[in-house]
């Protein structure tokens, strides 16, 4: 069992693209299936899937397509770099961290994006200013 979901989740992302994976299989919930949206529409993962039924013994599970950069630009010398380079959880289950819409900020001059969740849902930083929501600040991915 799990005490971070949402942590968990975020650092299989990570280590499945660092790895060079093309997808990685998570347990479904409904939370995480929201963040897996907000990150496909801003273009860090490719694909959401949700796998399996609610049978007896079987659970559902989220496969999410892993993107990464153009490996034929010059910065990248033509190697295999994930679209997600870090990940910072700040909102933990031991202490939660709430923002206002004035206190939100851009994550590496814009580089990066906060995950945020509100009255309005899941969203983006992005999206919580055209929003005019703050709420929980989850975590900032670049």
């Amino acid at each position: 069992m799990v005490g971070d979901p949402i942590g968990d989740m975020i650092t299989r992302i990570k280590n499945a693209g660092m790895a060079g994976k093309d997808s990685v299989i998570l347990p479904f919930s409904k939370i995480k299936f929201e963040i897996a949206n907000v990150l496909k529409n801003e273009g860090y993962i490719k694909s959401i899937e949700i796998i399996g039924k609610d049978k007896v013994g079987e659970h559902k599970k989220l496969e999410l397509g892993i993107s990464y950069l153009d490996k034929n630009t010059a910065a990248n010398n033509g190697k295999i770099v994930p679209k997600i380079n870090d990940v910072l959880r700040v909102s933990k289950p031991s202490r939660r961290t709430y923002i206002s819409l004035d206190e939100l900020k851009s994550v590496l001059h814009k580089k990066g994006m906060c995950i945020i969740s509100s009255n309005r849902g899941i969203v983006s930083d992005k999206s919580a200013k055209e929003k005019g929501v703050g709420g929980e600040l989850l975590f900032r991915i670049w």
